[in-house]
């Protein structure tokens, strides 16, 4: 019975030994398994993650473009693509006198010909005056210029008197 006994705790001893072994392998492919299964989880990680950054870098550009693009619109007329009435603001910090030209019947070329035509004749008008002077467009017809001596500012106005004058 003693003999019987001993023979079957053996028999125990070698199927646990078994089965830890079975266990041990089964652990060991189950991990290997799992670190694939990680590894590649983490590089499709790392791609998108690098996806992201350039999505940001992108769009940090894009915001940067955008802004430069309203800060412009800002101070720029857009008929005219002359400084406006908020850079004429900004630079009067600058400057002691303003003349505002104004466009004599501009409303009758508006209605006679079409603001089409209005249109071209202020775009027309700004650069004739534009090569002449640094010229603000403000609302509607009328333009103005800058200038920290009056003399300088007069001079400037009557040059551009002749200058229309001698325009078609």
């Amino acid at each position: 019975l003693k003999k019987e006994v001993w023979n079957m705790v053996y028999i125990y001893l070698i199927i646990l030994l078994m089965f830890l072994v079975i266990a041990h392998f089964i652990t060991k492919y189950e991990n290997s398994v799992v670190l694939k299964i990680i590894d590649r989880y983490e590089a499709e990680l790392n791609e998108k993650n690098i996806e992201l950054k350039n999505l940001n870098y992108k769009l940090k550009e894009e915001v940067q473009e955008k802004t430069n693009q309203l800060v412009k619109n800002l101070f720029i007329d857009p008929l005219t693509k002359l400084p406006n009435r908020e850079k004429l603001l900004v630079d009067f910090e600058f400057k002691k006198f303003i003349a505002i030209l104004n466009i004599d019947s501009f409303k009758e070329i508006n209605d006679f010909y079409g603001i089409e035509i209005g249109d071209r004749v202020l775009k027309e008008i700004g650069n004739i005056l534009s090569l002449e002077v640094e010229l603000y467009k403000l609302a509607g017809d009328e333009f103005a210029i800058l200038d920290d001596n009056i003399k300088n500012i007069t001079l400037k106005v009557e040059h551009l008197m002749k200058v229309i004058e001698n325009s078609k």
